[in-house]
């Protein structure tokens, strides 16, 4: 990175510039810690990695202290100049490197990787859960239960579901007195949610026998057609739709 390039730098925050050569000098001799410079220094000097990350905070101190030039005044011109290329110029989303000062020994832009540096924030990878849902299904039609008022898809119908462990045709046989046929595993299907993200493997659970008193409040058959278009999360839908 260059001095030369960053003091020649037009401020378009002069008011801000003197505050900054107000500023102390430890306050001036921190590492780029704002956003704008953030971008900035990795850009130029083709640091990796992500410029949160501890490592590459203690590389941004590095060459922070390199550059740093003499003088009070000096520091503050300095660093009002990396604030000010880093929010107007050498911006995440449109750097304008035609116009940038310091384009000459940019490693983003002489190694064709303006798009890449800096990095990112890394995604955090997402918690998951699986759960096995049944497709019962009887004369045509399909068996769903309402959800409770309080939780994922509150108060949606949904097809029933277990924990991936259990076993199904005893569980069939517990909860509604029922007796079926030979089950039939079907693809499994992975919906993401904000916080996690949900894989349900379906399995076909043909119904040979249903007893009268099986029926229970928020447990309902439904014909294929009219549980497609019942108040079902779009992921119960795709599987309706796919194996009904």
């Amino acid at each position: 990175m260059s001095r030369r390039g960053v003091r020649a730098a037009p401020s378009p925050q002069p008011h801000a510039t003197a505050a900054a050569a107000e500023a102390t000098p430890i306050e001036l001799r921190a590492p780029p810690s704002r956003a704008p410079e953030r971008g900035l220094v990795p850009a130029d000097c083709g640091i990796e990695g992500w410029p949160g990350e501890p490592r590459v905070q203690a590389e941004l101190w590095r060459v922070a202290a390199a550059y740093l030039p003499d003088g009070r005044r000096a520091i503050g011109a300095y660093t009002q100049g990396l604030m000010d290329l880093g929010a107007t110029t050498c911006t995440r989303a449109k750097p304008d490197c035609n116009a940038c000062p310091v384009a000459a020994d940019c490693v983003a832009r002489c190694d064709g990787r303006v798009d890449e540096l800096p990095y990112p924030r890394p995604r955090r990878a997402l918690p998951r859960r699986e759960v096995t849902v049944l497709l019962l299904t009887r004369d045509g039609d399909v068996l769903l239960e309402q959800r409770p008022p309080v939780g994922v898809w509150s108060g949606l119908w949904s097809l029933p579901e277990l924990a991936r462990d259990a076993d199904v045709a005893l569980h069939v046989a517990a909860r509604f007195n029922a007796a079926t046929d030979a089950l039939r595993l079907l693809p499994p299907l992975t919906h993401t949610f904000t916080h996690f993200a949900l894989t349900m493997h379906p399995v076909r659970v043909p119904v040979t026998h249903w007893p009268t008193t099986a029926g229970a409040r928020g447990v309902e058959w439904f014909a294929r057609d009219s549980a497609i278009a019942a108040a079902v999360p779009a992921p119960i839908r795709r599987l309706l739709r796919a194996h009904c």
